[in-house]
């Protein structure tokens, strides 16, 4: 396989909806190398451009050639009256032939859950510190020795390195985001000027899609297809400096080959539990994630709101709840 291979993105905004089958047929006739797979709501691609942004193409399934960016871009916006986007490292590329606004994609639930192997006291008078910290109310509980934590709302990620490491899985449809903020990534902070960027993960491993490949060929086109269709991963650093990922995996007890064995996994219903046990999380977060279970339904959880309204609001809409013994006590003797 050419070692300078590189994933570019198809963002695909059309007045009509548009289908996986539509765009998979479109490439395979122009021999383009990709997959394709819906992404948020709404269908998309990644295609195979080399180190000077030219697309691959195939020539009846065998051998392999280029062809222009530009050019496959305005083909295929033309063909599906469309706004049509090609970005990669080395390329960028748009063209429109949209002729009315895109329809907003209806959103598939979204799904966070963080992890939170810092300052775990297990003190429950701690809890609410949460919600002052990420601004949204929440809902969380002590397992193995770590904070797992449920946000509602739009949180803000705020993570000291007193409270690092910090791993966040987000599940929005077939997408799949693990984000890890590290505290070996926070040497050498110091000051207002670095809190400013402590909302930023170190490292962060994506499965965007269920990726199916354009082809059906074999060898190395298919090798290629393959490699489009793998999770990605990337890093950024708050100090301008780079992330040592083992160091930050580490943290976790994660090993770097099991992390890399998820990203080559197809993204398929096995996924979350292979990364749950991958940055060995507690299972819990892998039912919260999937939404087979609730985290206020988990025995020791607790549902923290903001404030003092939503408080009442909350215990209105859940009478039969009772609060913990160290709840009751506590609001008694701090009148």
């Amino acid at each position: 396989m050419p070692r300078d291979i590189r994933i570019a993105s198809l963002d695909i905004r059309a007045s009509d909806d548009i289908t996986v089958d539509v765009v998979a047929d479109s490439l395979a006739r122009r021999g383009v190398l990709g997959v394709v797979g819906v992404v948020e709501g709404r269908t998309a691609a990644r295609v195979a451009v080399n180190d000077a942004g030219d697309v691959l193409v195939s020539i009846e399934g065998r051998q392999l050639t280029v062809e222009s960016a530009s050019r496959v871009v305005e083909s295929l916006a033309g063909e599906w009256s469309a706004d049509v986007t090609l970005e990669s490292d080395v390329r960028f590329v748009a063209a429109s032939a949209r002729p009315e606004p895109t329809r907003d994609a209806e959103m598939p639930p979204r799904r966070r859950v963080y992890v939170i192997g810092g300052g775990v006291t297990g003190d429950p008078a701690r809890r609410p510190d949460f919600a002052a910290q990420l601004e949204a109310s929440v809902s969380v509980i002590a397992i193995d020795g770590r904070w797992v934590l449920q946000a509602h709302g739009e949180p803000q990620d705020y993570w000291p390195s007193a409270q690092r490491p910090v791993v966040a899985v987000t599940a929005v449809g077939d997408s799949l985001t693990v984000e890890v903020w590290s505290r070996d990534a926070m040497r050498g902070a110091v000051g207002s000027h670095d809190a400013q960027m402590l909302g930023i993960p170190n490292l962060t491993f994506s499965w965007q899609a269920r990726w199916r490949p354009v082809s059906d060929a074999r060898g190395q086109i298919a090798d290629i297809e393959r490699m489009l269709g793998r999770g990605r991963q990337s890093s950024s650093s708050a100090l301008g400096q780079p992330v040592d990922r083992d160091a930050a995996l580490a943290e976790l007890g994660a090993e770097r080959n099991e992390i890399e064995e998820t990203l080559t996994r197809d993204n398929d219903h096995a996924l979350i539990d292979a990364v749950v046990g991958a940055f060995r999380l507690p299972t819990e977060v892998g039912r919260i994630v999937r939404g087979t279970v609730d985290i206020d339904a988990l025995p020791g959880a607790e549902h923290v709101e903001r404030t003092p309204a939503g408080r009442m609001v909350w215990r209105q809409l859940h009478p039969a709840r009772r609060d913990s013994v160290w709840a009751r006590w506590r609001r008694r003797f701090s009148r």
